[in-house]
């Protein structure tokens, strides 16, 4: 995440936020604060994180912070996290199909057309979007809940 500002410098900001939901910041946390390396090009500090729930920590593997404009170019250094998803979700993952079997091939525009009409006809029928703002306002009036947080 790009934060645009050094957590923990205040109590306001993103550090009221991963304290409000117990969020870790994983960069913090695997290598310590000493001797931090700006991730911006242009600053003095670290302004990029990824912060995790206890849950998902857990199941972090390896992590760590790249050189600028290796994997991308950008005025931003890459961050990285390896996680472990046999252990986050509980199985393997599922063998995808190969290209020839899938149904949807996006060098074809009228598949592409037929699929996002199909998908907005569901978002519209599910209500998903009237859904996922009840969820967040639930949130933020409660708090997340163990069964949300992954813990």
């Amino acid at each position: 995440m790009d934060a645009n500002e050094s957590v923990g410098q205040t109590s306001k900001g993103f550090a009221e936020i991963t304290s409000k939901y117990g969020l870790i910041d994983v960069m913090a946390a695997r290598h310590g604060i000493e001797n931090e390396i700006p991730t911006y090009a242009r600053g003095k500090r670290r302004i990029d994180y990824v912060f995790a729930t206890p849950g998902v920590y857990g199941c972090i593997r390896n992590c760590g912070v790249l050189a600028y404009d290796v994997a991308i170019i950008s005025d931003h250094r890459g961050i990285f996290c390896d996680i472990d998803l046999v252990a986050l979700l509980g199985s393997t993952a599922s063998k995808m199909a190969s290209l020839q079997q899938r149904l949807l091939n996006s060098a074809r525009p009228a598949d592409v057309y037929i699929y996002q009409t199909a998908l907005m006809t569901y978002v519209i029928e599910h209500r998903i979007e009237e859904r996922v703002y009840a969820v967040v306002a639930r949130i933020e009036q409660e708090g997340l809940t163990d069964e949300l947080s992954y813990s």
